[in-house]
Order: structure tokens, then sequence, then C-alpha cells
């Protein structure tokens, strides 16, 4: 039995999708709103399919009775692949169902197997002018990779046409949404690679898209192709190969040489942090020194002979028969104003003694914290090429 969605007038797609009650394991906090999904990127440039409709396309692609799902996913070298059935609202004019799978990816090492889970929803909407618009969003998260809670990938298409009976237009539109801070110390590297990952995936898509309604790969073009005014080939000499799966259907990860690199930097970094805060102890440790020398180092025999006082009164303490020269004015000048600057520095080294220490107890936390992530980056590079 053919599966018609129907067209919802007179409200936004994300309206309808916002108001959308879902059962436990799924909710609004997997989705993000498209209009204020401030990381989004085009990923796909608009696909023109022609003489296809959305309803067309619904059938043969997104419906229950449809295996486009799995075949693709199979291209891909994907495993174990459930496709859920879809759950209706609005009068089949929205939905959601959930797609589970086995994907491969290359963390914590290449050709690592993991869970990949997924939720699946759209809304079907008709504007005043006739235009038609299906939205369709999914949410991924892969759970069982380091950090793989601490963020989810979207991916959102826009299939557009100018009436129920025109040709589509697919667009997508992909980004990372963080939801722990976990995901800050990993987003640099993981948004660039989920989002070209995810560029490769849904080219491959578009192109088994029109092979299966059209006869042939359309020229499918990614977003920084078509910014920069360059077709993309043909579907069936593209980077996943042709219909019959010669293609790896997959991202291609980085070599263990990149990863290796990357991690020798990060040793050397370290070490040169190491390096910078066994500087800063011993600076620490000299300023201790001078600090101690300055407070007491009046005290432990008398008066200085270099000070005023102790010139004045060096008869007393050498006896009565030592000749002693007049002390002239210019030297009393000098030796007043040396015993003012000695006891300023005792005053302010005083003053900055628990600056000092304090210093020194954050120097030695950042010493051990250093020692601990040397030894993690080693690990790592050991459980990378020899485990």
């Amino acid at each position: 039995m053919a599966e018609t969605i129907k067209c919802i007038s007179g409200m936004e797609p994300q309206a309808i999708l916002a108001k959308q009650q879902y059962p436990n394991g799924i909710s609004q906090s997997m989705f993000s709103v498209f209009d204020k999904c401030k990381d989004k990127k085009r990923m796909i440039a608009p696909t023109l399919l022609k003489g296809v409709t959305i309803a067309k396309l619904w059938e043969s692609i997104f419906s229950n009775s449809s295996d486009f799902l799995k075949r693709y996913h199979e291209r891909r070298k994907e495993t174990e692949v459930e496709v859920g059935k879809w759950v209706y609202l609005n009068e089949m004019g929205s939905g959601y169902r959930t797609v589970s799978l086995l994907t491969v990816v290359d963390i914590p090492k290449v050709g690592s197997v993991t869970q990949l889970n997924e939720v699946h929803r759209f809304s079907y909407t008709i504007s005043s002018s006739g235009a038609v618009l299906l939205l369709y969003h999914i949410s991924s998260q892969t759970p069982n990779v380091p950090a793989g809670q601490s963020f989810r990938t979207e991916a959102f298409l826009e299939i557009t046409a100018e009436s129920l009976n025109g040709d589509c237009t697919i667009c997508v539109w992909g980004g990372c949404k963080k939801m722990s801070m976990a995901f800050a110390a990993i987003q640099y590297m993981a948004v660039p690679r989920a989002i070209r990952e995810m560029t490769n995936g849904y080219r491959l898509m578009l192109q088994m898209i029109s092979e299966d309604l059209l006869g042939d790969a359309v020229k499918v073009a990614t977003e920084d192709e078509d910014a920069n005014g360059d077709g993309q080939k043909d579907g069936k000499d593209a980077e996943y190969g042709g219909a019959d799966g010669g293609g790896d259907g997959g991202y291609q990860a980085p070599g263990m040489v990149f990863q290796g690199l990357m991690l020798m930097l990060a040793i050397v970094v370290t070490i040169s942090i190491l390096c910078s805060i066994s500087t800063l102890r011993s600076t620490a440790q000299i300023s201790t020194m001078i600090s101690s020398q300055l407070v007491d180092g009046g005290m432990q025999g008398g008066a200085s002979r270099s000070s005023l006082s102790g010139n004045l009164n060096l008869h007393h303490s050498t006896g009565v028969g030592t000749a002693r020269g007049p002390i002239t004015q210019d030297q009393a000048l000098r030796y007043a104003a040396r015993d003012a600057q000695i006891q300023s520095l005792r005053y302010r080294w005083i003053e900055q003694r628990v600056t000092v220490q304090k210093l020194e107890s954050t120097v030695a936390r950042l010493w051990w914290m250093n020692v601990l992530q040397l030894v993690f980056m080693v690990l790592l590079l050991m459980k990378t090429f020899f485990f």
C-alpha cells in the first residue's frame, strides 16, 4: 500500500516539529531549531531532480515500504542496519522514526566499529503561493566513542518544489551541536571531520537517489564546489565509485602517519611546557632566596658596615684605640640613601612573600599535571600503533 504524505497549510515547518510529542528515548532536546542553528553549514548545493515530485521522492526513498536506506548504508559498508517504522502525526503531515546501525570510525583507532543511533523526523507544508517544502531532519550520535556523548551531528534536508506536481530540489545542511563542556577540547578537530564525512555521505545519497529515480547519477556539487563554480563530476566517476559499489562508500579517514604526526606534535608541545614550568620553578626559588636574604640578612651580624649607623658607631665596636677618620657629608648622604633603599626593598619583599609562595605551589601543581599529560600522550600513542 502506497504511503502518501499530506501537506499542512498555514504553519511553518519548524513550528510543526516543535509541537511534536515523542515517546521515551526521544525528546525535543535531541534536535536543534533550523533557523537558530548558528554553526550549520550548507554541505550540498541545491540539486534539481527533473521529473521527480516530492510525493514520488517520498514513496520511493523515505517511505516504510522503501529499502533505500538499507541499500545506502550497505553501499557505505555499514552493518546491522535497523530502520524503524514511521510514526505519522498531523494526518501524515509530519512524523518520526529511529534508525540504528554499526559504522566504522577512526577514533580511538582506524577501523573501529561503533554504534550509530539516529532519529529522523519530517514536516511537509504548503505555502499560500502553492510552493511546497519537505523538511527532513536527522539527529545522529555515536555514544560509544571517546567524548561521543558530548556532541551530536545533525543534517537538514530541504526539499522544495514550486507546486505539488513540480520538480523537486534538494539542499542539505549539516552541523555539530555541543551537548557538554567536554566537546570544547575536541571541537576544532571533530567539527571539520564530521562535516567532511557528512558531505561525502549525503553526496552519495543524492547520487543513489538520482540513479534510482532518473536512471543515471546527476551532478551533485558540494557547497565549496558550487561557490568556486566547479561542477562535480558524474556520480559514477565520483569518490564513492559506480553503482556496482566499487568505491569505498565512506569517509576516507586520515592515515596512521597523519595521526602519528599529530601525537608527536602534542608531545613536543607538552615537553616545551614542562621546560617552561621548570624555568618558572627555578625563578621562584631564586626569588625566595633573595627575599630571605633581604629580610634576614641585616639581623645576622649586627649593623652593616656600609650603612650610615654602622659607620657612625664603628669606634664602639672596634675599640678605643682604633683610628677613625671623619665622615664627609657626601659619604653620609650615600650611606643614608643606601639604607633607605635597602629598607624599602625589605618591606616590598615582605609584602610579596605570600605571592611568591602561591606561585611556588601553582608551579608545582602545573608540573605534575603536565607529567600526567605526557604519560597520557605516550599511552595513547602506544594504543594507536601497537594495540
